[in-house]
């Protein structure tokens, strides 16, 4: 009868590999043909049944790890994407800035290519006026020497004629004719030189101005696009949250108000109404209340832009027991398509957990981390 229970045992710890042969040697001590032991065979089975349970939560513990990770790696893929918009914004925005600087270059060039065509078209207005009084001039001149050397009898002379007030004429345009100079005929090449160096600046300008008007449509579509994104998220997170809100507190109602109209950079005001009080800013809600405000809008959040993670801290220390309660269903019902890590003393929210993992002082000064599988023990 020994030698059998000795096999048995020997069979049933070899298999599961979780107990030394020093040990069975000492189990066999203890034994003697006349008593048997079963509480000893009892257990090492027992701690073959722990040692089993240890690898299954190790390898629970790998799965999470790795889980983790993939984690990990979207978020930087993400934030490298991000990074990247970033870099691209902030790339656009010097060029923007030269062409504006280009821009303002070529209207001052403009406007002084305008000043110097202004007083050119002047010169050449006086230099034109001044011609036809030459050519007047001469005309008179060579009629009046045709007239004096032609042979005709000179014309009367008027009554009231006076020589020295036409001498004193005379001389007063001859000093006109050589304060005159010479005709500069270099003007007109001057003139058309200048023409065409404002009109090719013209063209400069204006391809600069489409490039500039083309940027601004660009930055346009991008804002109106941000806005309305921003604008339909919100709408879905305020939807949301006004449906957790009526599920955290049995009933009242709430609202998502923007600050400052559709802007993305605008500021947000939680308004509350719990059941049986009047509507308020959350600032003027207690501890509690504030706390199932704040939960309703990380969950509406997190119904628009789900994780596979959420690690919440001490998030039901402020509630009661029924609020507990709630808050457990919620969590709950986010939980089919994520994983969520809670760090809390409540017993109601430890109870609902499917896996417990605590800290123990066994020796003072030496922590050890302890965990335990409700679901599996419920099972």
């Amino acid at each position: 009868m020994l030698r059998r229970l000795e096999e048995f045992a020997d069979r049933d710890l070899y298999v599961t590999g979780c107990m030394p042969l020093v040990q069975m040697d000492e189990i066999r001590s203890v034994c003697n043909p006349r008593v048997i032991h079963p509480d000893e065979i009892q257990e090492a089975r027992q701690i073959a049944r722990d040692t089993e349970k240890r690898d299954e939560l190790q390898k629970t513990r790998s799965h999470v790890l790795e889980a983790t990770e993939a984690v990990r790696e979207r978020l930087r893929q993400q934030q490298g994407e991000s990074t990247h918009y970033e870099e691209e914004i902030e790339n656009l925005t010097p060029e923007h800035e030269e062409i504006a600087d280009a821009l303002a270059s070529l209207s001052q060039s403009r406007d002084e290519c305008r000043d110097t065509l202004a007083a050119l078209e002047k010169r050449k207005n006086d230099i034109f006026l001044k011609c036809k009084e030459q050519e007047i001039a001469l005309s008179m001149s060579t009629e009046r020497f045709e007239s004096r050397f032609s042979g005709e009898p000179l014309p009367d002379i008027p009554e009231g004629f006076s020589p020295e007030e036409a001498q004193r004429k005379a001389e007063v345009l001859e000093a006109r004719i050589e304060k005159m100079g010479q005709i500069n005929f270099a003007s007109l090449d001057a003139f058309e030189h200048t023409q065409a160096r404002w009109d090719d600046l013209h063209r400069q300008y204006e391809d600069i101005v489409q490039a500039s008007e083309r940027l601004k449509e660009v930055i346009t579509s991008i804002e109106r696009q941000s806005v309305k994104a921003f604008t339909e998220t919100f709408e879905l997170v305020k939807r949301y949250f006004q449906e957790l809100f009526i599920t955290m507190f049995g009933g009242g109602n709430a609202d998502l108000v923007l600050l400052d109209g559709n802007s993305p950079d605008s500021g947000v005001e939680i308004l509350a109404c719990p059941p049986f009080k009047r509507l308020k800013s959350m600032s003027l809600l207690s501890e509690g209340e504030k706390t199932l405000c704040a939960l309703s809008f990380i969950f509406a959040l997190f119904q628009v832009r789900p994780s596979p993670f959420c690690i919440l801290d001490e998030v039901d220390a402020p509630l009661d027991d029924a609020n507990v309660v709630r808050f457990n269903r919620l969590i709950r019902t986010f939980a089919g398509d994520s994983q969520f890590i809670i760090v809390t003393h409540n017993r109601h929210t430890m109870e609902m957990a499917d896996i417990l993992y605590g800290v123990t002082f066994d020796v003072p000064g030496i922590s050890k981390v302890v965990s335990m599988v409700l679901k599996d023990a419920e099972g």
